[in-house]
């Protein structure tokens, strides 16, 4: 070894001076490189001095790149390439954009070297202009399963949602006409990283997709727009185990790899990260989509690409753009989207970064000159999805030792009545999952609700995800008009079929969420106990997050306040608010029992939409949306909705109204607080009312209707439960029955249900 350092060293020190002759009559006047070496330049045609993006091709044909490097550039000179760099393409890094719910960017705003589209790289020789006249925005996303999916599930898995933000992806920079796509990405599960993902998948089977508005943004910030104002604060998207574009149960067609699911998830990231509101329902409640009324069942095409993505995702469409789509029918003007921002997608998707308050030298998304056409391909951009610049390091698997732990399970159950006269069609239904010891559980897995045609006293079927030993089950089923609720309290892990018993106890449950400076402050929760069953009542809450889950803090004696049991639950020191997704459980802490326990899911859903003064930006496309155009002054933390499944008996055995056969999923328990100034004093049992009239929007399963044979335009009502008069059927505005909604005006929150015609 010796020897050959010396020889090397020898060598070198020899030819030296020849080098310097060489270099000195190649060297360029100006520092500039020499003939056929790299130089990198801006728009101007300047040189860049700072780092760079490179991604490395062996050829110009080469299917992908060998590195990915920031290589160090001073005036527009690289250091050395990796070997064999024949081939490249360069990024030079704008901006990046702080995440807040994590460590890390958000997104990052790249110059780039090529055109959106292209697939080849450039020569590694000569000038490559880095222009931020063609930006590209690459979104860093977390998304977390807030369970564990079994080994090859036939249900959800980390791989299924890896596969479909690569679609994600794919679909982004088609909208975007070539200016976005998807990055780094991290996907969990077991509820790991839940608090900071973007995407937040639960393993409810009922849960829709939905966004909160503008919940990329790392802090609150207030927005002026065209007719109203809002605030956009840190918050996430959410998802069930699966979506079909129509149910999130249906397994086989549903999974999140096939496109009624990745455009779900794209269609909501564009509420999210870019702004935009829906373009299928008018500011007069009314049902439509922008550009025309066709664009589900035909499409609106006539020489230029169908839109508005914001109004039907499932097929090809794009953002809807002034020049391209000259003739449009008036109503795109009197949507959400154009409520609040007052023009349409692309001209709110131009003012995006001055939404956020970005100081740019250039704008990061560029409306199509003069129209748009059917975005392009990925291209070279595929090439970034899922890296970051740096070394690749593959790691060895590391076998440790001892006894292997068993991979969860996902058994399919039969849930029975307990009943000698088992109602025709499926009766409202919640199940749950108690993980570990079932008195003090470590988490709470909201399961869903039963699926499946009823025979006889079985009521149906539900895979249940993240089945272990010692695990519990809880599940609850109501059955209207008279009745009765029937409920399971199983401490032991379920394997096959389920049976419920006839529970009588009578109470009344009730929530409210106060807000302070656009966060979620507080929640109460008010148990009225009409047998007087409770001799300790204790309520606890739980998140989905793997770190915080039933959190001891969380676990509360509930106090005597005039006929209602109560307790308050504020945020975990360290966190900014609580989860606006989870589960509250009340047990008795005297003698758990059967007929003592209520587990329910609740939901914040932001604001009253579209916006209102200084109030939280609302959640789009949940299974319950309020709106109204009626701006109303200084709302701020007085504007706020949730809702629950309805958990007051009175309700739940109430008969029902003439002609109504039963409900379309579970009545919701909504509250609406929408108040100027001052916000009320909320009282249990005491609704109030609201100042101006509101437009609610109930989602319903298609599958359920179809069970049913229902025709979805005739036999579907809306009906609420008033205490002093029982069930109602609630005037009409509109309905879809491509999106699966119905909509109602009312001035009072309280119980509604989807009820069915015979």
């Amino acid at each position: 070894m010796m020897k050959r350092n010396s020889v090397f060293f020898i060598l070198t020190f020899a030819t030296l001076p020849l080098l310097l002759i060489v270099a000195l009559f190649s060297a360029t006047p100006g520092g500039q490189a020499q003939p056929g070496a790299v130089q990198f330049k801006d728009q101007n045609n300047d040189p860049i001095s700072g780092e760079v993006r490179v991604l490395c091709f062996a050829g110009a044909t080469a299917v992908s790149p060998f590195a990915d490097r920031l290589i160090h550039v001073t005036n527009g000179q690289p250091e050395p390439l990796p070997d064999g760099c024949t081939h490249l393409v360069a990024l030079r890094l704008r901006h990046s954009q702080p995440a807040g719910k994590r460590l890390g960017p958000a997104y990052d705003i790249y110059a780039t070297s090529w055109q959106p589209g292209e697939t080849q790289p450039l020569p590694a020789n000569g000038d490559v202009i880095i222009s931020d006249e063609r930006p590209l925005t690459l979104f860093h996303i977390v998304a977390s399963l807030g369970w564990n999916p079994a080994p090859n599930s036939a249900v959800t898995s980390v791989a299924d949602v890896t596969a479909a933000l690569r679609q994600l992806s794919a679909v982004l920079y088609d909208w975007s006409e070539g200016q976005m796509a998807v990055g780094p990405i991290s996907v969990a599960s077991g509820g790991a990283r839940w608090a900071e993902a973007d995407l937040r998948f639960s393993p409810a089977n009922d849960k829709r997709p939905s966004a909160f508005v503008g919940g990329i943004t790392p802090a609150p910030i207030a927005y002026s727009g065209a007719y109203t104002n809002t605030t956009y604060t840190p918050a996430a998207t959410y998802y069930g185990r699966l979506w079909d574009g129509r149910d999130a149960f249906v397994e086989g067609d549903g999974r999140w790899t096939q496109p009624s699911a990745y455009r779900t998830i794209a269609h909501e990231w564009a509420h999210y990260a870019l702004f935009l509101y829906d373009a299928y329902q008018s500011s007069s409640g009314l049902s439509g989509y922008c550009i025309c009324d066709e664009l589900a069942a035909t499409g609106c095409r006539v020489g230029v690409p169908d839109a508005s993505a914001m109004a039907y995702h499932y097929q090809g469409a794009e953002f809807w753009h002034k020049d391209t789509h000259l003739t449009v029918a008036n109503f795109c003007y009197d949507t959400w989207q154009f409520h609040v921002h007052g023009q349409p997608d692309w001209d709110t998707l131009a003012q995006w970064h001055i939404i956020q308050g970005l100081t740019l030298p250039f704008p990061p998304l560029r409306q199509p000159v003069p129209q748009l056409t059917d975005g392009p391909a990925l291209g070279l951009a595929a090439h970034l999805f899922g890296g970051e610049p740096g070394l690749r390091v593959y790691l060895p698997t590391v076998v440790g030792g001892g006894t292997a732990v068993p991979a969860p399970s996902e058994p399919l159950v039969n849930l029975f009545l307990d009943t000698t006269s088992p109602p025709g069609a499926s009766q409202p239904s919640q199940v749950y999952l108690l993980k570990g010891d079932p008195n003090d559980p470590t988490h709470i897995l909201p399961q869903g609700r039963i699926t499946g045609d009823p025979l006889g006293a079985n009521l149906g079927q539900i895979h249940l995800l993240d089945v272990e030993a010692g695990d519990a089950v809880r599940a609850f089923v109501d059955w209207p008009d008279g009745g009765g609720r029937y409920t399971l309290f199983n401490n032991d892990a379920p394997t096959g079929d389920i049976f419920t018993q006839s529970n009588p106890w009578s109470y009344v449950l009730e929530h409210s969420f106060t807000l302070a400076d656009n966060r979620v402050a507080a929640l109460t929760l008010s148990l009225r106990d009409d047998d007087g069953l409770l001799l300790a009542p204790i309520a606890q809450i739980c998140s989905l997050d793997a770190a915080v889950g039933c959190h001891p803090d969380w676990r509360i004696s509930m106090s005597d306040a005039g006929g209602w049991w109560q307790a308050e639950f504020a945020p975990l020191p360290g966190q900014a608010e609580l989860p606006r997704y989870l589960v509250a459980r009340i047990l008795d802490g005297s003698a758990p029992a059967v007929q003592k326990e209520i587990v329910q899911w609740l939901q914040v859903a932001g604001g009253v939409g579209p916006t209102h003064n200084d109030g939280m930006a609302p959640l789009l496309d949940d299974v319950v949306m309020v709106n109204t155009p009626h701006p109303l002054a200084d709302a701020g933390d007085c504007n706020v909705v949730s809702y629950m499944p309805a958990a007051n008996s009175d309700a739940l055995q109430a008969p029902l109204p003439p002609g109504i056969g039963g409900f379309i999923g579970s009545p919701l328990d909504i509250r609406i607080t929408l108040f100027p100034g001052e916000c009320p004093i909320l009282v249990p049992g005491q609704p109030i009312p609201l100042p101006i009239v509101v437009y609610l929007n109930m989602g319903y399963s298609q599958d359920e209707v179809d069970r049913l044979g229902l025709n979805e335009q005739t036999q579907l009502a809306i009906l609420r439960y008033a205490p002093n008069s029982g069930w109602a059927v609630w005037q009409q505005v509109s309905g879809n029955d491509d999106l699966n909604w119905l909509t109602t005006v009312t001035t009072d929150d309280g119980i509604y249900a989807i009820g069915w015609r015979p």
